[in-house]
């Protein structure tokens, strides 16, 4: 047998031939070994060259590559679970002294560091292991004295860390790094959305930080007083429009066409409608032009 365990009932084993295993059972009266079933490894990864088991599962380890991979089988069903990278702590510990102690613990695998001088409870369908340093006066190479120190600490006190880094850790930190992006660009867009509603007013143009548009000595003074008040009456437009010798109907009539070419103006260049026309709810011979809801103006006089 390359690997044996026992429950409370039976004795357990297995020979491995480079991906595949072939798990046996004792007979308790002849002792013999009988197989009952084979399970094939992913061979993808190299073989594992080191093994643990734990209740129904048997872990076989991986050292031969970069990453330290662990193999997850359950004997009960015959039942391979894949392989999956460890967690770089964790895999420090793995060196060629570096073994298991057979009985484990209640909470997991345990691992013996010779060379860390460091023992880890691995609980791998928790996903969470415990690391204790051991003690000087405890021989490594005493599995007694191990086992007895071990039954005396409670390893959860101790540092932790997750027992592999697999597929769920990697879909939780793209998550945090794409809401991290979400939110970016979600901050990105709303400034340039308000910064592209925020316009400066000067005597000669009205501008955002991407356009611009040229303004008659009408449409600035109109802006300004929608900038003030945030709408304007009609009468106050045709106010704007004092030449002595201009009669009423002309001012009308340009005061139209100020209030057009402004409005066109405005969308042609900022894509945009800046102000609505509506009545005065009170007098209805009345015209107000209501600047829009979220558009800021701010008045320089230079």
């Amino acid at each position: 047998m390359d690997f044996f365990w026992t429950t409370f009932s039976s004795g357990y084993g297995f020979t491995q031939s480079d991906s595949q295993i072939e798990l046996y059972k004792c007979d308790d009266l002849t002792k013999n070994f009988s197989s009952v079933g084979k399970v094939q490894l992913s061979d993808h990864y190299s073989p594992p060259s080191l093994w643990a088991q734990k209740d129904e599962h048997l872990y076989g380890f991986s050292t031969q590559n970069d990453f330290v991979r662990v193999h997850r089988i359950n004997w009960h069903t015959k039942e391979s679970k894949g392989a999956r990278i460890l967690h770089p702590e964790l895999s420090a510990l793995f060196d060629q002294q570096s073994f298991f102690i057979p009985t484990g613990s209640e909470h997991g695998v345990v691992l013996i560091s010779p060379k860390a001088k460091s023992l880890a409870v691995i609980d791998f369908e928790a996903n969470e292991v415990y690391y204790s340093p051991i003690p000087q006066e405890i021989a490594l190479d005493s599995l007694a004295q191990l086992t007895g120190w071990l039954a005396t600490i409670n390893p959860k006190l101790g540092q932790s860390t997750y027992a592999y880094r697999g597929i769920d850790l990697m879909r939780e930190a793209y998550s945090i790094i794409g809401l991290v992006l979400l939110l970016f660009l979600t901050g990105v867009g709303l400034f340039f959305f308000t910064t592209r509603r925020t316009f400066r007013l000067t005597q000669k143009e009205l501008s955002n930080r991407f356009k611009k548009i040229p303004l008659t000595v009408e449409m600035y003074h109109f802006l300004k007083h929608l900038a003030q008040h945030k709408m304007i009456r009609n009468q106050t437009a045709l106010d704007f429009f004092q030449e002595a010798d201009i009669s009423d109907d002309a001012k009308i009539k340009r005061k139209n066409k100020m209030v057009g070419d402004l409005s066109q103006n405005i969308y042609d260049c900022f894509q945009m409608n800046f102000f609505i026309k509506q009545k005065d709810i009170i007098d209805a011979r009345e015209i107000i032009y209501t600047l829009e809801t979220g558009i800021t103006i701010k008045v320089s006089e230079s």
